[in-house]
C-alpha cells in the first residue's frame, strides 16, 4: 500500500469515527458508546499520524514536510479540543456557551482535516507538474 493510499484510508477511518461520535453525542447515546468512540478516534488518529509521517518522509522537500506536519498537529489539537469540549458538554448539557464551544470544536476538526487534504493534494499535483 502506498503512503498516499494509507493516508487516504486513515483519513476516511478518522472522519467516519468522528462522524459516529458526533452523531451519538447529539442523539444522547449512552456514555459507554461515547467512550468507545473516543478510543476509536484515538486509534485512528494514531494511524493518521503514522500515515502522514510516511507520506511526508517520502518527499525531500523540507517545506512540504513542515506543512504536512503542521497540519497533523492542527488535526491532533483540534480532536483533543473536541473531546475536551464534549466532556464539558456532558458536565453542563444545558449551557449555551458550552454547546457553542462544542459546535465550534466540531467545525474546527472538519476545517483542519480539510486543510490537510488540500495540502496533500496540492503538493501531489505540484509533484506531477
Amino acid at each position: 500500500m502506498t503512503s498516499s493510499h494509507s493516508l487516504s484510508v486513515s483519513l476516511d477511518l478518522l472522519v467516519d469515527a468522528i462522524s459516529s461520535f458526533l452523531l451519538d453525542s447529539v442523539t444522547g447515546a449512552p456514555a459507554s458508546n461515547l467512550e468507545a468512540h473516543c478510543k476509536i478516534i484515538a486509534e485512528h488518529t494514531m494511524l493518521l499520524v503514522n500515515a502522514i509521517k510516511d507520506y511526508a518522509l517520502e518527499s525531500r522537500d523540507i517545506d512540504f514536510q513542515k506543512q504536512i506536519l503542521n497540519c497533523l498537529h492542527q488535526v491532533a489539537n483540534s480532536i483533543n479540543h473536541l473531546v475536551d469540549s464534549f466532556k464539558s458538554l456532558q458536565a453542563s448539557p444545558n449551557s449555551i456557551p458550552i454547546k457553542e464551544e462544542f459546535a465550534l470544536a466540531t467545525k474546527t476538526v472538519g476545517d483542519v482535516i480539510n486543510s490537510l487534504v488540500i495540502a496533500a493534494d496540492e503538493t501531489h499535483e505540484q509533484a506531477i507538474l
